[in-house]
C-alpha cells in the first residue's frame, strides 16, 4: 500500500481458489482446496487506531487436509471490526449459515451455525463474549441422527487475560429439553437441566 493510505478500503476484495495446492508445513504435507472471497463492505483499516471496518467473507468447500485429518468449511460471515484505541476493540460476526466438517481418527463430525451472531469486546484486560445461534450437528457421541438446538447468551461472559470467567449465562434449547449454564463465581458454574421441556429446572 502507499504510505499514508488505508490498507483496506470499501470495494477492496480478495478471491482465492485452490485446487490440490500442497505445502510442507513443519514436515507435514498439507493440501488446500476450495474457494474463498473477502470484500471490504464499509469503513477502512490503516496502520493506526481508531478504525472501523466491515468485511464480508464467503467460503465454498474450503478445506485443509493432512494424511491423518481434514477440515472443510462453507458458508458466509460478515465481520464488523472496530477499535477506539490499542486496548479497546470489538468484533461482531453474523451470518445465515456457516458449516464445518472435521475428520480425524476415522471419525467425521459436522456442524452448522445458522442465523448466528457472535460478539467479542476487549477493554484492556477484560473480555466479554456472547453467542446466539441455531446449531445443527451430526456427532455419533451425541446422537445417531442429526441434532438441532439453539444457543442464547442471556448474560455476556466476562473473562480476564488469565482466562478466569467471572460472569455469564447461557441457555441451550433442544427439541424436548433445555439446559441453563450460569456463572456463580470465578470459574464456577451452575448447570440446571429441564429434562422434559416443561420449564422446570433441576
Amino acid at each position: 500500500r502507499e504510505q499514508g493510505r488505508e490498507a483496506l478500503v470499501p470495494g477492496a476484495h480478495l478471491a482465492v481458489t485452490a485446487n490440490a495446492c500442497r505445502e510442507n508445513v513443519g514436515g507435514t504435507v498439507t493440501t488446500l482446496n476450495g474457494a474463498m472471497q473477502l470484500q471490504v463492505v464499509a469503513g477502512a483499516v490503516g496502520g493506526t487506531v481508531p478504525f472501523q471496518v466491515t468485511l464480508q467473507l464467503n467460503m465454498q468447500n474450503l478445506s485443509i487436509a493432512t494424511a491423518s485429518a481434514s477440515g472443510r468449511t462453507s458458508g458466509d460471515m460478515r465481520l464488523a471490526l472496530s477499535a477506539t484505541s490499542a486496548t479497546v476493540m470489538s468484533m461482531v460476526s453474523t451470518g445465515t449459515a456457516l458449516g464445518n466438517e472435521t475428520t480425524a481418527n476415522g471419525r467425521t463430525m459436522t456442524g452448522t451455525w445458522r442465523d448466528y451472531r457472535q460478539e467479542i469486546t476487549v477493554n484492556g484486560t477484560a473480555t466479554t463474549t456472547a453467542l446466539n445461534a441455531t446449531i445443527e450437528t451430526q456427532n455419533s457421541r451425541i446422537d445417531s441422527t442429526p441434532v438441532r438446538y439453539t444457543l442464547a447468551t442471556t448474560t455476556p461472559f466476562s473473562s480476564s487475560t488469565a482466562g478466569t470467567i467471572t460472569a455469564g449465562a447461557l441457555q441451550v434449547t433442544a427439541r424436548s429439553s433445555n439446559l441453563r449454564l450460569t456463572t456463580t463465581g470465578p470459574n464456577t458454574f451452575s448447570l440446571q437441566v429441564d429434562a422434559v421441556g416443561n420449564g422446570a429446572y433441576e
